[in-house]
């Protein structure tokens, strides 16, 4: 049979879709636990309070740094979108056309800060909860900055920075 070139550019598109949008839960996951800590997993039935903070404050430079290596291997300035607080996506470029399509202010929120972060040592996240979105930059020192948007990603909301408000545009 002749390929018509239809099936190579399919091939193409899905390439690049699977580029722009990339899993790293795992890859998240795996820097927070160090491999003393996987042992002391392995070993006990019952993980501590105490364990399961001082791995659970290690999420934002978990986040950071893997979004740094995305970077590095390729994909370009972009952002994390932590869906349902379960999984992790690097999405390439400065629009969320997916994630927040709905959202023309939410867009362009997270288009200034793809376009204005320093993607060698920061990174941007899109978090959803169930009543609200957050979006943050998290800092080569690990310093949040919070930009809160109440609601849905569907829904038009104000962002408004925590500090030096940056991000005023209602």
């Amino acid at each position: 049979m002749k390929d018509t070139g239809e099936s190579a550019n399919r091939r193409d598109g899905v390439r690049s879709f699977n580029h722009r949008r990339c899993d790293i839960t795992s890859n998240v996951k795996s820097r927070m636990i160090t491999a003393e800590e996987r042992t002391i997993i392995r070993e006990r039935t019952a993980i501590t309070d105490h364990f399961e903070l001082t791995v659970s404050s290690r999420l934002p430079a978990s986040l950071r740094d893997e979004a740094i290596w995305q970077y590095h291997v390729g994909r370009g300035r972009g952002f994390v979108l932590c869906a349902n607080g379960h999984s992790f996506r690097y999405i390439s470029g400065a629009t969320c056309d997916g994630p927040c399509a709905a959202n023309a202010h939410l867009q362009r929120q997270v288009k200034l800060l793809v376009e204005t972060y320093d993607p060698a040592t920061e990174a941007v996240v899109l978090t959803q909860h169930a009543n609200s979105t957050e979006l943050l930059r998290i800092d080569a020192n690990g310093n949040l900055n919070l930009y809160s948007v109440k609601g849905s990603l569907g829904q038009r909301m104000p962002i408004r920075h925590n500090g030096d408000g940056a991000l005023q545009e209602k």
